[in-house]
């Protein structure tokens, strides 16, 4: 069993890592004030975030994290199924910002629109993280 954990705690570390990265290359961007137009950096970096935001996800949900948590401590079924719920809000807003960027035009004023956008998915990340 400790072996077992042990393998758990370590993949989980790993995904957080990686998701830290992701996050702080796109934090980067943002702080870099992005570019004239949301080139394939953006496009790139968002591809990225949103493969390892889904990993990350699928992993906490399968049979790793939520559902042992759920099996030792029913009476927390509520919060479990709460934070599932805010990983398919954040996977669908990720989503959504990902199809913008892939289909707007390349103009400045985009990157002013959709950076709010891409701060907010990135608090509401953080804050789902704590």
């Amino acid at each position: 069993m400790t072996v077992h954990f042990n393998s758990w705690a370590t993949e989980l570390a790993g995904e957080h890592r990686q998701l830290g990265h992701l996050i702080g290359n796109l934090r980067a961007w943002i702080d870099a004030g992005g570019t004239p137009r949301p080139d394939s950096s953006l496009l790139e970096l968002l591809e990225n975030l949103m493969a390892e935001v889904c990993e990350h996800m699928d992993f906490e949900e399968r049979d790793c994290y939520l559902a042992p948590v759920q099996e030792r401590m029913p009476s927390h079924f509520h919060e479990i199924e709460e934070l599932r719920s805010e990983h398919d809000v954040l996977k669908s807003c990720l989503a959504e910002i990902l199809s913008e960027v892939k289909s707007q035009p390349a103009v400045y004023s985009f990157r002013v629109k959709i950076t709010p956008r891409i701060e907010q998915w990135l608090d509401s990340m953080r804050d789902h993280e704590r």
